[in-house]
């Protein structure tokens, strides 16, 4: 895991497009095996900025991040602190090697998301409340950083404390930029944060 956390480390960007992409799939000339397992491929970004941290999932290929995420992140920023700040930004891609004797399955995935998450947040300005809030934007963001049981599955609103994090789960940023409806409700849906923040 160690190993694994330094390539994680190195993959601090900001704006360095990225030369990774998902490779094609193989051909099935035969049926597949019950035991094949299916690769895990996934790309999380955490944005941090200096009284909450944002994290949310993306197409594997993604080159950069795209302009509309930051733009309404940037609005989030403002509603809840009201001043503009630059984020640290950090992303994991996964795999992190293209090595089958290394273990990169869905719990070392889940560990290292977690790992990562630490990191990134130690990178940030040191925070002045004791809990720190992480909006997740999108089920596939929750269930590598949040969800390991029926306890703590996914449900919009819900919220999950863990150690000194409070988790929020928030419907995609994808889906929210093309909803109105969704708009408005995550206004509410920030309340438990900006109760951490304002009091």
């Amino acid at each position: 895991r160690e190993s694994l956390l330094k390539k994680v480390s190195a993959n601090v960007i900001p704006e360095t497009p990225l030369s990774d992409v998902a490779e094609p799939p193989l051909a099935q000339a035969q049926p597949i095996k019950p035991k094949t397992s299916v690769r895990l491929e996934f790309l999380l970004y955490f944005m941090n900025y200096e009284s909450f941290t944002v994290v949310f999932a993306l197409p594997y290929a993604t080159a950069e991040l795209p302009a509309t995420y930051r733009n309404f992140l940037e609005g989030i920023n403002l509603s809840l602190s009201g001043e503009r700040v630059s984020p640290s930004i950090r992303q994991l891609r996964w795999p992190i090697v293209k090595a089958s004797h290394i273990d990169q399955s869905e719990h070392e995935a889940r560990q290292i998301v977690r790992d990562s998450l630490r990191q990134s947040q130690r990178q940030s300005q040191e925070r002045s409340q004791d809990l720190n809030p992480v909006l997740v934007f999108g089920q596939e963001a929750w269930g590598y950083l949040v969800a390991d049981s029926d306890k703590t599955a996914f449900h919009v609103g819900d919220t999950e404390q863990e150690a000194s994090c409070l988790f929020l789960a928030l419907p995609t940023i994808e889906a929210i930029s093309h909803d109105v409806t969704l708009k408005r409700q995550l206004w509410r849906q920030l309340s438990p944060v900006r109760a951490v923040l304002h009091g």
